[in-house]
């Protein structure tokens, strides 16, 4: 890529929810209501780079993967490019490719284009965000368990960054796999263990609006087994709130098992998988979905400012520690609430330090207001706290849920209302297009 010497490159890793707040809020601000950049002296462009060419809504993945007719595939996966198409070439540009290195003293991403050619990229920067998340351990091929062999299902709650099949590919495998499968058993009880076993439940005991007909006909034979290694299900939530959760599952005819973990797993020659855990027992089921943690999508970063398990570790104005440029939000980030609230609220604190650095660097200022100023918080450094609270809100199945909000565990329609209905479904173009 060639530049001229007073053009600004803003390079943003990974089309999150993060990413794409971070390049709409930063084009807001810097462009006139023509998309050109607003100071003639400095150009500013943003390079957003994605390994996949939709945005996939995943916060309703266990919907999605479940019932596959619950939603059209237009809702939860959308074009990334079609969100930008008002912008000139000349201020954004999306690389459907994935990171492979980075040379942080030089100011160099190298990118592999997600091409048949599979052409390499050397890219300089300015400024860095490094919002590339994180993969769920479902969504993984690395092994879980000892005894793990041959090629593992993948279930997209995301889709890793090295995947070689499409986000679609995945999405209709999975469906397929889920649909036929007779015993299934979720492992893991966080919230999204619990979200899946809650729609898998409905599978068992459907409602009127949990499935349509077709997808009924072979519902009775559905035997859906949750393993928590924990004493109780969602333990990070007040009792109360598990206990809700347990009793939501049990009425659907979801098998609860508590304090158990599965140590190994074998393939069977008759076909499926059986589970030894940690108490001498063992299980037999058709398919196995691991739920039992995330891993960060980091292995281009260097080592030096990641923690022991891969995570980028940022100060309070979400700077990568002892990189001079380059910020970090989202999953990726050591910031244990990985939610997408969490994600919003970085990524005005991202944006808002880089107008900061940029104004500061051409002499414009702190507080320098252009359209879009106000998301990025109004001038002046801002940080983050991701706080002690937890907030969650856990949809079991069509019919109601559980979480937790400010200290007081939520009622079972009010889940339903904020979430269960449609997983917040409505939001995901909302992101791609501003």
């Amino acid at each position: 890529m060639t530049s001229q010497p007073d053009t600004i490159t803003i390079h943003i890793i990974g089309a999150s929810i993060t990413g794409l707040t971070t390049a709409h809020s930063l084009l807001s601000h810097f462009t006139t209501s023509n998309n050109t950049t607003k100071n003639k002296g400095t150009k500013i462009k943003i390079l957003l780079i994605n390994p996949t060419p939709t945005f996939y809504w995943a916060i309703a993945a266990p919907r999605i993967l479940t019932k596959p007719t619950a939603f059209t595939e237009s809702q939860y996966l959308i074009p990334i490019a079609d969100g930008f198409t008002k912008y000139s070439p000349d201020v954004f540009e999306f690389i459907l490719g994935r990171a492979t290195s980075l040379d942080f003293e030089n100011k160099v991403l190298n990118v592999e284009e997600c091409t048949d050619a599979k052409t390499s990229r050397e890219i300089k920067y300015n400024y860095l965000v490094i919002a590339s998340g994180s993969t769920p351990s479902a969504s993984s091929t690395e092994a879980l368990f000892p005894g793990e062999d041959g090629e593992k299902e993948i279930y997209p709650f995301k889709l890793s960054p090295t995947s070689t099949t499409t986000i679609t590919e995945a999405i209709q495998s999975a469906q397929t796999t889920i649909s036929s499968a007779k015993r299934i058993t979720v492992i893991g009880a966080g919230p999204i263990g619990v979200e899946i076993a809650g729609e898998l439940g409905d599978l068992i005991t459907p409602s009127s609006s949990s499935s349509s007909p077709s997808e009924g006909e072979d519902m009775e034979k559905k035997e859906i087994t949750l393993i928590s290694s924990t004493p109780r299900i969602l333990p990070t939530l007040k009792p109360s709130a598990s206990e809700t959760a347990t009793s939501l599952l049990t009425n659907k005819g979801v098998r609860v098992l508590t304090d158990r973990k599965v140590i190994s797993v074998s393939s069977k020659e008759q076909g499926g998988y059986e589970l030894k855990l940690n108490n001498g027992e063992t299980l037999e089921t058709d398919i196995y979905i691991p739920t039992i943690g995330v891993l960060p999508n980091s292995s281009y970063i260097p080592p030096e400012v990641l923690d022991e398990r891969g995570w980028v570790r940022v100060d309070s104005e979400l700077k990568v520690s002892g990189v001079e440029g380059v910020y970090a939000a989202g999953d990726i980030t050591t910031h244990t609430q990985k939610l997408s609230f969490k994600a919003d609220e970085m990524a005005g604190v991202v944006v808002g330090n880089l107008v900061d650095d940029i104004n500061t660097s051409n002499g414009v200022g702190n507080g320098s207001k252009g359209r879009g100023w106000w998301r990025c918080g109004g001038g002046g450094r801002k940080t983050y706290d991701e706080g002690n609270d937890v907030m969650m809100v856990v949809p079991v199945g069509t019919s109601g849920g559980t979480g937790q909000a400010f200290g007081w565990v939520l009622v079972s329609f009010m889940v339903w209302l904020a979430k269960g209905r449609d997983y917040f479904i409505w939001k995901a173009k909302g992101y791609v297009f501003k």
